[in-house]
């Protein structure tokens, strides 16, 4: 049985092994039989984390954290964030749309943005907040993915003390009254709707990362260049 030290280094090592297989894996260049190869060691990997992780919430020595009430989750989100400069942000893509997430990187690079790890589902996503050191300022987290949805990885992380400060964006491509209420009551920081709009985007991420809290917007009318075309 490994103790909380062992484990937590164990599950860097296999974050630091995953992040570089994913990164490898973006190379057009590489050979076909090499990527096979890659994708199986990601797969192991992955089912080794979520074995290690689920370990990981049996730990008898993990400090006890209170986890708030679905009352109170709301009221996290009026807290004042400390401001970031773009350049140091740490943002999380988790999409399983390869086209919509390599849109939403360049929007955050065009922005200053170049700290960004990607994730293409739900287990994974939660596997890269569980683990991520320093933690993430900023998480857009399509809804609906593989594995977990992006409601299911939020509610898992949302009592994690290093995560408090993360503004966590739900995007998704439905808009019905019914998601945005609980994405609202489960104290998602934000909430964006496919095709996404560039302009509203930035103009959230960059109100979040100031640490003042957004306005309250209008629905707009007018159409605007889109991101992430509705699936």
């Amino acid at each position: 049985m490994l103790d909380a030290k062992e484990l937590k280094v164990v599950l860097a090592t296999i974050a630091k092994r995953r992040a570089w297989l994913v990164k490898t894996l973006e190379e057009q260049s590489l050979d076909p039989g090499a990527r096979d190869d890659h994708l199986t060691t990601l797969k192991l990997l992955d089912s080794s984390a979520q074995k290690l992780a689920r370990l990981n919430t049996t730990q008898p020595t993990k400090p006890a954290i209170s986890k708030p009430s679905p009352q109170a989750a709301p009221a996290r989100r009026a807290v004042k964030r400390p401001a970031i400069d773009l350049a140091d942000a740490y943002v999380l893509i988790a999409e399983d749309n390869r086209d919509s997430a390599q849109l939403l990187r360049g929007v955050l690079e065009d922005m200053g943005i170049n700290k960004i790890d990607m994730v293409e589902d739900g287990r994974a996503a939660l596997y890269a907040l569980q683990n991520c050191s320093p933690p993430y300022d900023l998480v857009l987290c399509d809804w609906d993915m593989p594995e977990m949805s992006g409601m299911e990885v939020h509610r898992s992380v949302r009592s994690l003390a290093k995560l408090q400060d993360t503004h966590f964006v739900m995007v998704t491509a439905i808009s019905e009254a019914g998601r945005i209420r609980e994405a609202i009551q489960q104290g998602v920081s934000d909430y964006m709707v496919k095709p996404i709009d560039i302009d509203v985007l930035e103009k959230k991420l960059k109100t979040a990362l100031s640490g003042k809290e957004p306005p309250q917007e209008k629905r707009r009318t007018t159409q605007k260049q889109k991101c992430g075309a509705r699936r």
